[in-house]
């Protein structure tokens, strides 16, 4: 797996949302197309989803608007709603490398009556070598630990507001 160097490096953000820990785990793993930057896509196609399949060994991975799918990694721990855990083989050329590595982490806590604490963490960064800088700056992390995000999502998936209709005079 890449190239190591003596001091490993990683990204680490947590936040507390105004969800129970189950809503929160939920929200993360079944809904990151709602909050993952259409830009950062390394598909053929235009991204219509991000998909994590829901056990240890799934594919994370994104389908496109033409149906094709593009792997982005694996689930390498589902621990429901407590941990899941996702190895990233994308270098720093955003290209799918099967020689190369990092791990992003995220584990759920209660933290209050309906709140939970994401823990998120994406290590082996030192891995991208001399762009690990740059990558750092565009890790997961940033994306997935917006607390406002998580704060409008408290409706079902999928659901969305039907604006209502003009009055009539």
């Amino acid at each position: 797996m890449g190239t190591e160097s003596a001091a490993a490096v990683e990204i680490v953000r947590s936040v507390s949302v105004p969800l129970p820990q189950a809503r929160t785990f939920e929200l993360l793993t079944t809904r990151m197309t709602e909050f993952w930057p259409r830009e950062h896509s390394i598909g053929s196609s235009e991204t219509a989803e991000v998909v994590i399949e829901p056990a240890t060994g799934g594919r994370w991975f994104e389908r496109g608007v033409d149906g094709s799918e593009c792997l982005w990694g694996q689930v390498a721990v589902w621990d429901p709603p407590r941990e899941v855990v996702l190895l990233w083989p994308i270098g720093a050329d955003w290209q799918f490398d099967p020689d190369f590595e990092t791990e992003v982490e995220v584990t759920f806590a209660e933290d209050g009556p309906d709140r939970t604490r994401l823990d998120l963490r994406h290590r082996n960064l030192q891995r991208y070598g001399d762009s690990t800088d740059r990558c750092g700056r565009s890790s997961i992390i940033p994306m997935a630990g917006r607390p406002c995000w998580f704060a409008s999502s408290t409706s079902p998936p999928h659901r969305r507001r039907v604006p209502k209709p003009p009055r009539r005079h």
